[in-house]
């Protein structure tokens, strides 16, 4: 077995054996010498003088030879003990004396080591004995080769270092094990008075309590803790402690506490009863003492279940508030978390009242109701009302809970359609388990797939395309994306929404008007026609305006008035916002152009007014289509796919007034509708009638009955526009009215896509 502590070893062989010289009888030469001991003592006083000098020296030099370098020493004579040098031998003797010395010092610190471990891990003293005096001989055979007396100096020295450390540990685990039982005592005592106030809590009898302090003073005996006045009195308390909680157990489960007092008391006068046991000096003492506390006692239960009758009356009216508020919530059409309900539930359970449950239950199934039903487009929610209506009468009573049900789906086919503007966050409250694609303005693809989604969803719900596609954080979101971009990083986020979005980028446009009007006028641009090269002057120029970025580009005062004089006459039918709108476009333009070109000058105005309302314009600088045109001498701001020659097939006088006759002839121009026309010379006109504005939801009515829609009324109507496409019908000043009370309004687009159906046959658009 390997020792437990390797035995000291240095790099030079220190225990090496030591060489001893031979025997050698001199008895021979005794004799001889005899004959030369007279003639030799002179000699030798005055030799051995000069010798003991020599040596004197030769050892001191050795000393300090060792001293210096004790490894190198010990090398140089291999672990040995030189035999006739008296300078090697005083060398030798020197470094085993400083080996000796820094062997102890390791020695000491490997004991102290050893007890800090033992004082951590709580060891058994023995154990610690043991490795103390494994150390001690491990260190000194390191020196025993060397020098026999030093290794005999050295155990002495390390076998009382550790009998010190050893006592000195025994006595502090003593002292632990003192505390220990100490500490086992006092939880013996607690212990047993724990086990009396239980055993008399529950009624135990006299011989239960004999039994269980039987057991105490056993435990109490091993530990060398009994026969003592203190122990004694101990028991006593026990014993004690058990009657009074007797005493307080018979009380608690006692039905009639006033009685049981009553009785009491008449224990504790004659010493019987539930009195007996207790301490006889003190039982009168101790008999108030239990009266007062159960006299205490008694007004708290009464004050206990008053509190909590009143905590559960509490409760169940915390639970009524939430009930409504949830009913409340459900039936305005917003959703209620079914966390809501379990807790709802739990609250209620806690009250153990059965009205109280089954309002819970009631909310808890509106939850349920509407979770189930949120995804219902309004007419199914009012088809499902009619049904629980029809259901709830069946029996002509209706009961509250089914009275209930029915406002419920009423209000969800409400919240519904005021939800019908905001698609995305009714998306969002009807579908939390599927998120919407997060838009990313610079990926058409999530930009696609956002289109998808609503226009899926919108249609579903609403029958419609949905009338915006963000969110209003989303909006912001993407206000202050355009804020901070340059020009061009601008330009590819409105390209990106024009072309992901197509027609409907109108639409995703509008809803920045408010955050970002340069921007999502320029978008609309991009959308109506693609002028790129417009778009991108009305960027440059938004930033050449800023002052703070560097020195702006100015418009001088009779630049600006005449820019507000064109656009009051040119844009007239446009309202006030609009036009404002409009001269801050035109005013962007000019200026991008002049950042542009710092030599420009304001010209050809009515062109860029046309334009930055998405006019198209040829290459030689004719208006083709869009932008403003004429009809009955009012300024119409019209769609692309209007055309300005008022005799075109799709000219505004052409899709209202309709013509008697027309010559077909080749058109080839951007924005114009081309016939090629084979075979055909003339077409027919067809005017607008009442039908077709019935179509367009746009007849008007008078006096509950709709407008004849003649010559006389196609000739005198005027056309205000709302957006380009969307224009209201005006007689004389006033707009004219559906048969609901609403301002007739007519789509362009719509117009055109009737008129065409309308020509089936000619391949005239």
């Amino acid at each position: 077995m390997a020792p437990r502590y390797p035995t000291y070893q240095r790099s030079a062989q220190l225990s090496a054996s030591i060489v001893t010289p031979p025997n050698i009888d001199q008895a021979a030469l005794r004799e001889q010498a005899k004959g030369y001991a007279s003639m030799a003592e002179g000699a030798d006083r005055v030799m051995n003088f000069a010798f003991k000098e020599g040596e004197k020296r030769a050892k001191s030099r050795g000393t300090a030879s060792g001293a210096a370098d004790p490894t190198g020493t010990l090398e140089q004579f291999g672990g040995q003990r030189p035999v006739s040098n008296f300078e090697q031998q005083a060398a030798f003797d020197a470094a085993v004396g400083l080996a000796s010395v820094e062997i102890e010092t390791e020695a000491r610190v490997a004991m102290q080591q050893t007890m800090l471990r033992y004082q951590k891990d709580k060891g058994n003293p023995q154990d610690l004995q043991q490795e103390l005096d494994d150390i001690r001989e491990g260190y000194a055979s390191a020196v025993d080769d060397l020098d026999p007396l030093s290794a005999a100096k050295l155990n002495a020295k390390l076998s009382a270092a550790g009998q010190s450390l050893f006592l000195n540990y025994s006595a502090d685990d003593l002292r632990v094990q003192e505390k220990e039982r100490q500490a086992q005592g006092v939880t013996l005592y607690a212990d047993a008075k724990r086990m009396a106030d239980t055993l008399g809590r529950q009624t135990g009898s006299d011989d239960d309590l004999a039994t269980m302090l039987a057991y105490y003073t056993d435990s109490a005996e091993q530990l060398g803790q009994t026969g003592t006045p203190a122990f004694a009195r101990g028991i006593e308390t026990i014993k004690n402690d058990f009657h009074i909680a007797r005493v307080r157990g018979a009380f608690e489960k006692s039905n009639d506490k006033e009685t049981f007092i009553e009785e009491f008391r008449d224990d504790l006068d004659k010493g019987t009863g539930l009195a007996r046991g207790l301490f006889e000096g003190d039982k009168k003492t101790l008999g108030n003492e239990q009266l007062t506390w159960m006299r205490r006692d008694a007004a708290a239960i009464k004050a206990a279940i008053a509190a909590k009758n009143a905590s559960i009356r509490a409760q169940s009216t915390a639970v009524s508030k939430d009930a409504n508020a949830i009913a409340a919530a459900v039936t305005g059409g917003l959703p209620v978390s079914k966390q809501r309900g379990e807790e709802l539930l739990v609250a209620a359970g806690q009250t153990g009242d059965d009205e109280t449950m089954r309002i819970a239950e009631e909310a808890v199934a509106k939850i349920k109701f509407f979770d189930d039903h949120k995804r219902l487009p309004p007419a199914q929610l009012l088809q499902l009302k009619r049904l629980l209506t029809a259901k709830a009468v069946e029996d002509g009573n209706t009961a509250p809970f089914e009275k209930d049900m029915i406002d419920l789906v009423s209000g969800m086919a409400t919240r519904a359609e005021k939800m019908r503007d905001k698609p995305v966050e009714f998306y969002r409250e009807t579908n939390p388990e599927t998120p919407l694609t997060p838009v990313n303005l610079a990926d058409p693809t999530s930009l696609r797939a956002r289109n998808d989604e609503m226009n899926n969803f919108s249609t579903i719900m609403f029958g419609t395309p949905p009338s915006s596609y963000l969110s209003a954080d989303e909006v912001t979101d993407l206000s202050l994306r355009v804020a901070s971009a340059n020009v061009s990083q601008r330009m590819l986020i409105l390209g990106n929404i024009a072309e992901s979005f197509d027609d409907k980028g109108q639409a995703v446009f509008s809803q920045l008007k408010n955050l970002s009007p340069i921007a999502a006028h320029a978008g609309q641009l991009l959308v109506t026609n693609g002028d790129q090269e417009l778009v991108a002057q009305a960027l440059i120029g938004s930033d050449a305006l800023k002052p703070e970025n560097g020195e702006a580009v100015k418009i001088e005062s009779a630049e600006s008035d005449l820019i507000n004089v064109a656009v009051r006459t040119q844009a007239s039918s446009l309202d006030a916002n609009s036009k404002a709108m409009l001269v801050t476009f035109v005013k962007n333009v000019v200026a991008g152009r002049r950042s542009l070109n710092a030599a420009y000058q304001l010209d050809n105005l009515p062109e860029i007014i046309n334009r930055s309302e998405g006019a198209i314009y040829s290459p030689d600088g004719n208006h083709i289509g869009g932008g403003f045109v004429e009809y009955n001498g009012q300024t119409v701001l019209v769609p692309p796919n209007v055309d300005v020659e008022p005799d075109s097939l799709t000219s505004l006088e052409t899709l209202i007034k309709g013509t008697k006759t027309k010559s077909l002839k080749q058109v080839s121009y951007v924005g114009g509708f081309g016939t090629g026309g084979a075979g055909y010379e003339t077409i027919t006109s067809y005017e607008i009638d009442a039908a077709d504005l019935d179509s367009l939801d746009a007849l008007p009515y008078l006096k509950g009955k709709p407008l004849e829609i003649d010559d006389n009324f196609r000739d005198n109507i005027t056309l205000h526009t709302r957006d380009g496409v969307d224009v209201t019908l005006f007689y004389g000043s006033s707009p004219l009215l559906r048969k609901d009370g609403s301002i007739a309004t007519m789509n362009l687009n719509d117009l055109i896509d009737l008129q065409r159906t309308k020509r089936d046959g000619l391949d005239l658009f």
